[in-house]
């Protein structure tokens, strides 16, 4: 069986605007380059951050199978901060074996959960980063073992969030595409999220987020400072 061999994509992702700014705010991606290795890929992006940092966002790192079409899905995606620190990375592959499978997804380790329900957080979709609220976290090992008949794949581990600006009610997005806080939140936007938190929260009759909610402060868990870009 001839042994796969894979590219590793770097990707920037800038700020469309100066003045980039809650509830949601616009960014660009630019391929940096294409590398034979993890290491190669972080490496270079490494030398970028350290040259013009306050111009990112963050970083990508997709890892794609050479000689086989993936389309859109990646074998693995791995995110970082404007410094070029590792911030997340998917668990099971998004592309199907030679038995036209996906891997399995036996559920997220709990120290690799980076954030809480209640913590407001920065989602990525597409070109577009948006202030939201953590609903409920990727299941964990445990989780998953106790789960009967339910077979899993990468898309099991995401995030449920809650976006200030959405009709829907609430997103399910991949860990690599949430990021920490980096501005400040008003008061105004912080309170409307509680209420819609709250108000899903009811409708869901989750009575223990609903409790939760009245206690939490909604802050970001941790932020990442970004100075003037």
């Amino acid at each position: 069986m001839t042994k796969e061999t894979s590219i590793f994509n770097l990707i920037g992702i800038g700020y469309c605007d100066n003045n980039p700014q809650y509830p949601s705010f616009e960014v660009r991606k630019d391929t940096v380059g294409c590398f034979s290795s993890l290491a190669k890929a972080e490496q270079t992006m490494k030398e970028v951050a350290d040259r013009a940092c306050k111009k990112f966002f963050g970083f990508l790192i997709n890892e794609h199978v050479v000689d086989k079409p993936a389309f859109c899905s990646a074998k693995s995606r791995r995110s970082y901060l404007p410094d070029g620190s590792f911030l997340d990375e998917t668990i099971a592959s998004e592309v199907y074996d030679a038995a036209q499978s996906l891997e399995t997804f036996h559920g997220r380790p709990a120290d690799k959960i980076r954030f809480s329900a209640g913590d407001l957080v920065e989602v990525m979709d597409g070109d577009k980063v948006s202030l939201e609220t953590v609903y409920q976290v990727p299941p964990t090992i445990e989780e998953v073992k106790s789960r009967i008949r339910f077979a899993s794949d990468y898309t099991d581990d995401c995030y449920t969030t809650i976006p200030v600006e959405c009709s829907f009610g609430h997103k399910y997005p991949e860990g690599v595409f949430v990021f920490p806080l980096r501005f400040p939140v008003s008061n105004m936007l912080r309170e409307k999220l509680r209420k819609m938190y709250l108000n899903y929260a009811t409708e869901k009759d989750d009575v223990a987020i609903v409790e939760m909610s009245k206690k939490c402060n909604f802050l970001g868990v941790f932020t990442y400072t970004v100075e003037t870009i």
